[in-house]
């Protein structure tokens, strides 16, 4: 998309480890919700991409969430939620192959830890209020949830509270933390 080479949109940050895989690789959904690569070899003619919907989820503007979840059961790995086949499926799976978001051992790792410290961080909050722990204690126990690294963690706790039952009772002892 050399049109947009210059806009000030197109640039958004990420880390090496995300941003060197993705490197400029680019994919479309075409109108028959078909996935493909419109990358541009190097040292090839510079001519406008076929036409379609932009594969990888753009999180400036979509929720990539909608089109995701977190195992928080047991790989802690990244599925999508639609239906196999589907254009947000396809939109899905591409961003986590391309992220490799699932391929790195020590994203799944920080998943599973930030997961425990959370876990423990939200007993400790129930703890402490149920043993008339002071308002300035409860706010710098809530603050330390809201600094906590891998806040989709956090996100799909709250999101996915029903479906694990240590959770939904950890979420029933304090609702509010629901709102953190």
């Amino acid at each position: 998309y050399p049109d947009v080479v210059f806009a000030w949109s197109n640039y958004f940050y990420a880390c090496g480890p995300c941003n060197g895989p993705k490197n400029n690789k680019f994919s479309i959904v075409d109108q028959s919700s078909r996935l493909i690569d419109v990358t541009r070899p190097q040292g090839s003619p510079v001519v406008p991409p076929a036409t379609g919907n932009a594969a990888l989820i753009d999180p400036r503007r979509e929720d990539p969430m909608e089109f995701m979840m977190l195992d928080l059961q047991d790989t802690f790995e990244f599925t999508c939620v639609a239906d196999a086949g589907t254009v947000a499926w396809l939109r899905a799976d591409y961003t986590i192959d391309i992220l490799r978001l699932n391929q790195r051992d020590y994203l799944i790792e920080a998943r599973r830890n930030a997961f425990g410290g959370y876990r423990a961080r939200l007993l400790e909050y129930v703890q402490r209020r149920d043993n008339g722990a002071s308002p300035t204690d409860l706010r710098r126990l809530r603050e330390g949830i809201q600094r906590s690294s891998h806040p989709t963690v956090w996100s799909e706790m709250v999101r996915q509270r029903m479906h694990h039952p240590s959770l939904s009772l950890l979420f029933n002892a304090a609702p509010e933390s629901i709102r953190f």
